[in-house]
């Protein structure tokens, strides 16, 4: 049954509206409920109206509104366009109510989603990031950067065979000893993510990192290697949002994980951007890449733009955090700096940081009890110090393993290909003064 929308449509995700036009095709709902298939609308200015975590759709009398139903992520061929349309899987955080009935879908967002397409099924998470996807300073068109994706699957080497037989070009001379030795080469080195880069896909260069469930999870509950928990710190778009809730309550205690380290290396009186500076920056410090192959403003490039970004995924947790004072009008923060507010957040912080922080202190002291250690470091006035030595431990040591393992993922060529785009960009940025946190407000 033909559909004709008209004119603008508007979609409003978590972080920002997105703009597109579309002329004739099919749309179909698929009801989970019933197990059928069923024609969304047949007037010609149509409007989608998304409420909570269900759907309702608008001015058609062939269709049910119930929770259940969700658009059909199958690709439907228009007869009278040129393009091939890719309906999005609606979740609540891609898709969130709005005081508009309108819906709009970004040309990006439909790529990113054609993209995914393309890849076998059971991805239980994904999403972009970069500068491929946010705007950053010194990157006038975001369109000639590189995207790049992470993909969250249950059982990595099922996924891995599926995908060498759709996508075979992908990987390099790695995927002729088969799904099985990629697998084992993802879990048992690295970040426990194995990178596909510089993969052509409609005219853009992209690269993707497989990880699995299980190693997702430990990673934002324990920053055991702080590599996608760090990427997580910032904002990212997301793809497919997971059904699961313990991905989703790892997701929450990451981000607040982040907070409360950087609680503890800010000073008493800072701004908004200085915090989320200093959060972003929390998965570099110790990144030998940021010395040898990246843009060494590239934290502060990469907040500056999204500020608005940053302060919705992170201003609940900052009206709920103890020991904190947010002036909302005056873009500033305050905290006491009081040993018990230290001992607060050092309590608070994930398990591999509070391991390394005890280690840290056996060196002086025998087999000290960790809630010992912790008051010891929450009267210590050089207790920022230690933080950020024990989290730049664990990226040095990640950022390395997982270096070395992507040469093998890449192959040689890439690898160079990927290196010289990276000391490209260092090179530019050595050209600018690096730039100092401001811990005031401009």
């Amino acid at each position: 049954m033909g559909c004709r929308l008209l004119g603008h449509h508007v979609l409003r995700n978590n972080s920002h509206f997105l703009f597109t036009k579309y002329s004739h095709f099919q749309l179909l709902n698929l009801c989970k409920y019933k197990s059928r298939l069923h024609s969304v609308c047949e007037w010609d200015t149509c409007k989608i109206h998304f409420m909570g975590s269900g759907c309702h759709y608008c001015s058609s009398k062939l269709v049910h509104s119930h929770k259940h139903c969700a658009l059909l992520p199958r690709r439907i061929v228009s007869k009278h366009a040129f393009a091939t349309f890719y309906p999005l899987q609606v979740s609540k955080h891609l898709i969130k109510r709005s005081s508009s009935s309108v819906v709009k879908i970004s040309s990006s967002l439909l790529l990113h989603q054609q993209f995914l397409d393309s890849l076998p099924d059971g991805i239980q998470m994904a999403f972009a990031y970069g500068s491929g996807v946010f705007q950053q300073e010194g990157h006038a068109d975001i369109t000639k950067n590189m995207l790049d994706f992470v993909i969250v699957v249950d059982d990595v080497e099922s996924w891995h065979r599926k995908n060498l037989a759709l996508n075979w070009k992908h990987y390099s001379a790695l995927k002729l000893l088969g799904s099985k030795v990629i697998a084992n080469i993802q879990e048992k080195y690295g970040a426990g993510i194995y990178f596909n880069t510089l993969v052509k896909f409609k005219d853009r260069l992209l690269k993707y990192g497989v990880i699995s469930t299980r190693c997702l999870i430990t990673d934002l509950l324990d920053w055991n290697s702080l590599y996608v928990s760090g990427r997580l710190h910032k904002p990212v778009k997301l793809i497919v949002q997971p059904d699961s809730k313990s991905v989703m309550s790892a997701m929450q205690m990451n981000l607040q994980s982040a907070v409360h380290a950087a609680l503890l290396q800010l000073p008493e009186t800072f701004s908004e951007e200085a915090l989320y500076i200093t959060i972003a920056g929390l998965s570099y410090g110790g990144d030998f890449r940021m010395t040898f192959g990246e843009d060494h403003n590239k934290v502060v490039n990469m907040v500056r733009p999204n500020i608005e970004h940053f302060r919705q995924l992170y201003e609940k947790i900052l009206d709920s955090t103890e020991h904190l004072y947010w002036h909302r009008g005056l873009g500033r923060l305050e905290q006491p700096q009081s040993h018990v507010a230290r001992f607060h957040h050092l309590q608070l912080l994930p398990k591999t940081v509070l391991l390394s922080l005890q280690g840290q202190h056996s060196q002086a002291y025998r087999n000290p009890d960790l809630e010992e250690v912790l008051r010891f470091y929450a009267h210590d006035t050089h207790c920022d110090e230690a933080v950020a030595r024990c989290i730049r431990k664990t990226v040095r040591k990640s950022s390395w393993s997982q270096s070395l393992k992507t040469i093998l993922s890449a192959g040689i060529r890439k690898s160079l290909v990927y290196s010289a785009k990276k000391m490209g960009k260092m090179v530019q940025g050595k050209q600018k003064p690096k730039e100092s946190i401001n811990y005031r407000q401009q």
